[in-house]
């Protein structure tokens, strides 16, 4: 009977010692004296075991980007970050060209050559004089160039300066007054018609085929050929474009 009851008194411990031993939430640990060995319970983390990465949303799996560290979940992607120093955002803009100023032309910028006019009246004749830059420089040109033509004997008839011509349509409405200055640019020339009568007091004025031009303010003159035009009342008119 005693050992019975010392026995019940044993088992009663025990249980009082495991009651106590548990929290109130159920978690914890429980510990059984005089055992070694200690049993552990804890709630679940929700991560697999060993993974050591959270899956991505939609069950992608996270990636480490390019020089990030491998635990990270991510890292910056290659290139990413502060501006490179150099990229033009803060830098000082370059200066504006300077634009060299349009001169007048001189010897040796001008060429010049003939075309001729379709005639509009019988009793008259005209060619075009053209004038072109030799380079790659535009320069401008005022007033009238110096016009001599051919005639048999190798006489030289001078042409007389003329702002007007209805003939062939130099200023016929007097629209200026004076020569005007006109820039010439490489593939934009300059003209000047040189007209003249096809009789003279009633003869037959002598063919020519050959000009003496020398282009406004310059010197140096330039032998022009040209159709059939005729040394009689020869008029040259001012530069045009």
């Amino acid at each position: 009977m005693k050992r019975n009851t010392v026995g019940a008194a044993v088992l009663a411990g025990v249980l009082v010692a495991v009651t106590a031993g548990c929290t109130a939430n159920g978690s914890g640990s429980l510990t059984v004296s005089p055992g070694p060995a200690t049993v552990s319970s804890s709630a679940p983390t929700g991560s697999p075991t060993g993974s050591g990465e959270t899956p991505a949303p939609g069950g992608a799996p996270a990636s480490p980007g390019s020089g990030g560290s491998p635990d990270s979940g991510g890292g910056q992607p290659s290139g990413g970050g502060s501006p490179v120093a150099g990229d033009g955002s803060t830098g000082t803009p370059a200066p504006t060209p300077t634009v060299a100023p349009i001169t007048e032309c001189t010897n040796g910028q001008i060429h010049v050559r003939a075309e001729n006019m379709a005639a509009l009246n019988q009793n008259y004749a005209g060619t075009a004089l053209i004038f072109e830059t030799t380079g790659n420089t535009s320069c401008w040109m005022v007033g009238y160039p110096g016009v001599d033509m051919w005639a048999p004997g190798n006489n030289w008839v001078h042409a007389r300066r003329s702002l007007y011509s209805a003939v062939y349509g130099q200023n016929p409405d007097h629209s200026f007054l004076t020569p005007q200055q006109v820039t010439i640019k490489p593939g934009q020339p300059a003209h000047a018609i040189v007209e003249s009568t096809t009789t003279d007091n009633g003869r037959p004025c002598p063919v020519s085929h050959t000009l003496n031009v020398t282009p406004p303010d310059m010197t140096a003159t330039q032998p022009v050929e040209t159709g059939s035009m005729y040394p009689c009342s020869v008029v040259i008119h001012p530069i045009t474009p």
